[in-house]
């Protein structure tokens, strides 16, 4: 499975020890062994942004059909191939449904 940058969709590089890094989005700085080969860097707290876009979806669900309802999840603007929103979301959807 190929890990992109969130930022240019470039791949992913992982150094042997931590940096100083800046977030492309926040610039908030921390030490990271994780960015994009082009330099990008999205901080945890960025990358995890859209998690609460997943407990309101479930909140306000109506359908029995965890598919059906992870399939919107995958829709929303937050959810990106490799982010760890999707470490959440098959056990939220089962739970909503």
């Amino acid at each position: 499975m190929k890990e992109e940058c969130l930022i240019c969709k470039a791949p992913l590089e992982y150094l042997e020890a931590d940096e100083l890094m800046e977030c492309a989005i926040c610039h908030k700085k921390e030490n990271s062994k994780t960015r994009c080969v082009k330099g990008h860097y999205v901080c945890n707290d960025c990358h995890t942004a859209g998690l609460d876009s997943i407990i309101g979806l479930c909140l306000a669900e109506t359908s029995k059909n965890p598919i059906e309802i992870i399939e919107k999840m995958m829709a929303m603007p937050f959810c990106h191939m490799h982010g760890p929103e999707h470490h959440v979301m098959v056990g939220a959807a089962l739970l909503t449904a």
